[in-house]
C-alpha cells in the first residue's frame, strides 16, 4: 500500500461576497444614537470601509440602525460588482492503495466462498472460473464465506476491496442480524488510509477497448451479466449513490449503457445526463422496468432465472 501523502497544494478561486461587516473588533459612532457600537461595512477587494453612514449598529434593540452596502448603492446611482474571487489552496491526499501481497492472498480458497458455491450451482463450474479470473474474486476470512470484490483501476492499482457475505444457496447478500459489508482496509485497520473509489471491473477497459460498457449497480449483476453478454465490458458502481461523472471518468469515449435496478431508472436518467460530456454516447436501459417481478430486483437475479431454466432444459431428456 502507498502512503496517504499529500499532493501537490492546489489553488482555487472561490466567489464570495464582496462586501462585509468588519470582522475586527473596532466600533465606530452611530450615525443614529450616537452611541460607539457601529460596525461599518468593509469593501475586502480594496480593504477600505464604505461610507461613513454603511454600516450596522450593534445596538439592535435600542437603535437597530442599519444601512447596507444594497442600499447605498441604489441611493446614489451605483451598480456595484458584489462578489470578488478569493484564492484557496486546497491540499488533497493522494489515494492509498492495497498491497500485491494481501491480493494475490485472497485469491485462493475458493471453495469457501458462498458467492463462488452460488455461481457455480447456477453457472458452472466453467463460467465461474472464468468470473474469478476477469473480475479477481478475492475470499474473506473476516466473515466465514465471504467475498472481496476488488476494486482495480486501468493502471492495475487496487484502491481496496468491498467484503460482503452472501447465502451460498440463494446468493442472496446476508442482512441479519445486521447488514454483512465492510471494506478490506477497515478490517486490516490501516492507519491514514485514504480512500478513494473507482469502477468495479475497471481495469477491464484496457483489454476490451473497443466493447460498449454497461454500468450495473451490483458487483454480483456485474460478474452475472459478463458470463451471458460477453460483447459488453460489465462494470459496477458499487451503489446508486456512486454514479457520478468523477467514477465515470475512465469511460472517456466510450458507448455506455446504464443499467439500472428496479425502480431506479428515473434516477440514473438525471445521472446519465451528468455523464454524456464524457462518454462518447450514454443510454439508460429500460429492460428491469419491464422484466423485473418486484422491486429493487436487480438484473443479476432475471440472469440466474435463465441459468436455472436452461439447466432444466439441458438436463431433461428427450
Amino acid at each position: 500500500m502507498q502512503p496517504a501523502t499529500a499532493q501537490p497544494p492546489i489553488l482555487l478561486f472561490m466567489k464570495e461576497f464582496r462586501y462585509t461587516l468588519d470582522r475586527s473588533s473596532k466600533k465606530h459612532i452611530c450615525p443614529s444614537c450616537g452611541k460607539r457600537s457601529f460596525v461599518r461595512y468593509l469593501d475586502t477587494a480594496t480593504g477600505r470601509y464604505l461610507a461613513d453612514d454603511c454600516g450596522r449598529c450593534d445596538r439592535e434593540q435600542k437603535c437597530g440602525y442599519h444601512y447596507p452596502p444594497s442600499e447605498y448603492f441604489h441611493d446614489n446611482g451605483m451598480i456595484p460588482n458584489h462578489h470578488v474571487w478569493q484564492p484557496r489552496i486546497v491540499s488533497t491526499p493522494r489515494p492509498s492503495y492495497i498491497s500485491a501481497e494481501v491480493f494475490k492472498r485472497s485469491l485462493a480458497r475458493w471453495e469457501q466462498n458462498n458467492l463462488i458455491t452460488y455461481l457455480r450451482n447456477v453457472m458452472g463450474d466453467d463460467q465461474t472460473r472464468q468470473a474469478i479470473e476477469r473480475y479477481y474474486i478475492g475470499t474473506s476470512r473476516h466473515w466465514a464465506g465471504s467475498t472481496i470484490f476488488w476494486q482495480i483501476d486501468a493502471a492495475g492499482r487496487v484502491h481496496t476491496g468491498k467484503v460482503m457475505l452472501y447465502n451460498p444457496s440463494t446468493g442472496k447478500r446476508v442482512k441479519q442480524p445486521y447488514n454483512h459489508v465492510t471494506w478490506a482496509h477497515t478490517v486490516m485497520k490501516l492507519p491514514g488510509y485514504h480512500l478513494r473509489q473507482c469502477l468495479f471491473g475497471e481495469h477491464l477497459l484496457n483489454t476490451d477497448k473497443h466493447k460498449p460498457v454497461i454500468v450495473l449497480e451490483s458487483e454480483k449483476s456485474a460478474i452475472i451479466f459478463s458470463a451471458v453478454f460477453p460483447d459488453y465490458v460489465a462494470v459496477a458502481c458499487g451503489g446508486c449513490g456512486n454514479l457520478n461523472a468523477s467514477i465515470c471518468a475512465p469511460l472517456k469515449g466510450r458507448d455506455v449503457v446504464l443499467c439500472p435496478d428496479n425502480g431506479k431508472f428515473d434516477e440514473w436518467s438525471g445521472k446519465a445526463r451528468d455523464l454524456r460530456h464524457i462518454c462518447k454516447s450514454v443510454k439508460v436501459s429500460t429492460y428491469m422496468e419491464q422484466h423485473a417481478k418486484e422491486q429493487g430486483d436487480d438484473i443479476a437475479d432475471i440472469i440466474a432465472d435463465y441459468f436455472d431454466a436452461y439447466n432444466r432444459i439441458r438436463e431433461t431428456p428427450p
